[in-house]
């Protein structure tokens, strides 16, 4: 499971880079399964990537943060 401190650097990287929103995925097919952050541009949907990526290929997706209004 990712630390405060994860989320805190993740959500740090994304909004310097610019992005809309970050979802965290578990990936399961790894063993032990892996956790990583997915950043969103602002042109892209949020519901859309959510809805690619939760479920798919042992992937799942653990939370959602906004990260701009833009």
């Amino acid at each position: 499971m990712p630390t405060a401190t994860d989320i805190r650097n993740w959500i740090q990287e994304g909004t310097a880079h610019g992005a809309r929103a970050m979802l965290v995925v578990w990936d399961e097919y790894n063993t032990p399964p892996e956790c990583y952050p997915v950043f969103i541009a602002p042109s892209e949907s949020v519901a859309e990537r959510f809805a690619a990526l939760d479920g798919m290929n042992m992937q799942r997706v653990h939370a959602v943060y906004l990260l701009s209004q833009n």
